[in-house]
């Protein structure tokens, strides 16, 4: 058995010797610790002794770095939590490089190739067989693998096929919300071997056309992969491979505006009748009642989104709103101070003006908002 480093593993012994003294529990709960000790030293040095020294990578025929091709086939993305920016993936990985290594112990079965699956996959690659070892960079917490396979042929080929899922998160631009777009990614990088060992080819993705059953509210794109290095230089340049699969998520809007726009536009809509009611009570009541209201949907929408440092569309019409109806009340007390001062004439030309200027400047306003998101 090899020792990693060269390190002979060491047999540690621990005297423990009894004490117990009178009332007993002090005495006790010394040789119980001496105990605990001696049992996790002994461990250690059983476990130190059972390390294996990893294989180091093969030589290519072109004498560069082992080029390793990934594909990943996804059966479905779902859960997107907007508010987390996360997003839950199920899928497969399949991870393929030549080694002509192995050669040597598929021939010894005289079958062409040979098949391991979930423990001794993992026995083999501890430690018998070589693999680029790769992980998920953009997960949270790690990855629950099932199920995964190792299959190695005669002609030097390997290939590790695992089930996986877990939960994902990316960043996410709600600027547009809720007519916005989302890249729901996937991001496998090479962990120990650099690009001068390890190097990325031949990316894939399947399929072409994702299951949008588990993708509420969502229309997903094409899947695009494409390759690129995750650079992690401190004091020399340590550059790595890094494959990178991207769907791109459109977001169906039809809840948001049924239940969150068309009640707006009905309060603000209210709001333009206001200058028709005779009573300044009423017309001020009115009005303190949609500005309510408005209050009351930005509460709602605020947890629809993170916290964000820009604005996002829906919450600049509701600023928009939050504008509409301050402006009327504004308006409001204008056209009563007119009356107050026996302006008759002018309150009614005032009143007529602002029964048709108000609701042209709040269309004129949402243009405007519409032209800066989306223009």
């Amino acid at each position: 058995m090899s020792v990693r480093h060269g390190i002979e593993p060491s047999c540690h012994c621990v005297a423990v010797p009894i004490r117990v003294m009178n009332g007993g529990m002090k005495g006790i709960a010394r040789w119980v610790g001496g105990v605990a000790a001696a049992l996790l030293l002994a461990a250690a040095g059983e476990a130190w002794a059972e390390l294996e020294v990893f294989p180091v990578p093969p030589k290519s025929e072109s004498g560069g770095p082992v080029e390793v091709e990934i594909a990943v086939h996804l059966n479905k993305i779902y859960n997107v939590d907007t508010v987390g920016e996360t997003y839950m993936v199920d899928g497969y990985r399949v991870i393929e490089w030549r080694d002509p290594r192995v050669k040597a112990l598929v021939e010894k079965t005289g079958n062409d190739n040979i098949l391991f699956e979930n423990e001794q996959v993992m026995e083999l690659l501890g430690g018998t067989v070589w693999h680029p070892v790769v992980e998920f960079i953009n997960i949270v917490g790690g990855p629950t693998i099932p199920h995964r396979s190792l299959r190695l042929w005669a002609s030097g080929k390997v290939r590790l096929d695992e089930r996986f899922h877990g939960t994902f998160t990316s960043d996410m631009d709600f600027r547009k919300f809720p007519f916005d777009s989302q890249d729901f990614e996937i991001q496998i990088e090479s962990f120990t071997f650099d690009v001068s060992e390890v190097i990325f080819t031949n990316p894939r993705a399947f399929p072409e056309s994702l299951d949008e059953s588990h993708l509420v509210e969502w229309h997903a794109e094409k899947p695009v992969v494409r390759l690129n290095t995750g650079d992690y230089t401190i004091n020399e340049r340590t550059v790595f491979a890094r494959y990178n699969l991207i769907v791109r998520g459109i977001r169906e809007p039809g809840y948001y505006i049924w239940q969150v726009f068309l009640p707006l536009f009905i309060i603000i809509g209210v709001s333009w009748v206001v200058f028709w009611v005779r009573s300044f009570g009423d017309q001020l009541g009115t009005a303190f009642t949609l500005m309510l209201t408005v209050v009351a949907f930005n509460f709602y929408t605020s947890t629809l989104l993170p916290r964000l440092p820009y604005n996002t569309f829906i919450e600049a019409v509701i600023i928009s709103g939050y504008g509409a109806i301050s402006v009327a009340i504004l308006l409001i007390v204008a056209g009563h101070v007119l009356q107050e001062k026996g302006r008759e004439k002018t309150a009614e030309r005032f009143a007529r003006l602002s029964r048709w200027g108000y609701p042209l400047g709040g269309l004129l306003t949402f243009a405007l908002i519409v032209v800066r998101f989306f223009g």
